[in-house]
């Protein structure tokens, strides 16, 4: 029995080291590209670390995917809601049904590591646990989605008349201290008079 739980800890350790590597290779090629913005290409290289290559492999796959998941209406008209969540950058890359291919994945990738780790505690799974897992596993890319738009999106509660000045550099970042690509909306009325039209010559 003291076997057991020894290959449990080695195992343990072991995913944890792996996932520790994975994390500081996602954050090194992060800052990598970050950097790229501002530095020459160089010439020929077309080597790819383990990690793109590895997204790469799961993007083709979401890519793929995309055909069968299309064929069932319901998931097709679900998918209609996670148009909302697709960056500007990435509107090219990603569709809308992907983030239903992307649920499925986590979905499974949960109810493998219920199974991988009742495997190793020597229990049986109930059939009410797998549900749990999987349906944690569903929603959890619905949780995250759902905050990191929060997060992006400001509703100004009080009412600002749109009058022209707003089309000064950085009116948004000087009123609602929001850095970087931004943009507002303005519901309601407008007054804009002849010395405020910018595009006028």
């Amino acid at each position: 029995m003291n076997i057991i739980v020894f290959l449990q800890i080695i195992i343990v350790i072991t995913l944890f080291i792996f996932i520790i590597l994975l994390l500081r290779q996602s954050i090194a090629n992060r800052k990598a590209r970050r950097i790229g913005y501002y530095s020459l290409d160089p010439i020929n290289n077309n080597a790819l670390s383990f990690s793109d290559k590895l997204v790469t492999k799961y993007l083709n796959f979401v890519k793929n995917m995309r055909h069968v998941i299309k064929r069932v209406e319901y998931l097709e008209r679900r998918s209609k809601g996670y148009e909302k969540y697709i960056k500007y950058k990435n509107r090219d890359k990603i569709i809308a049904i992907d983030f239903i291919t992307n649920k499925f994945v986590i979905a499974a990738i949960f109810v493998m590591l219920a199974i991988f780790s009742q495997v190793f505690a020597m229990k049986t799974l109930s059939l009410f646990a797998l549900i749990i897992n999987y349906l944690i596993g569903y929603y959890l890319l619905d949780i995250y989605l759902f905050f990191d738009y929060r997060k992006q999106t400001k509703l100004i509660e009080n009412e600002i008349k749109y009058i022209g000045s707003q089309l000064a550099p950085h009116w948004i970042y000087k009123n609602f201290e929001m850095m970087g690509d931004a943009i507002v909306a303005f519901k309601g009325e407008c007054e804009v008079k002849l010395t405020e039209m910018v595009d006028i010559e």
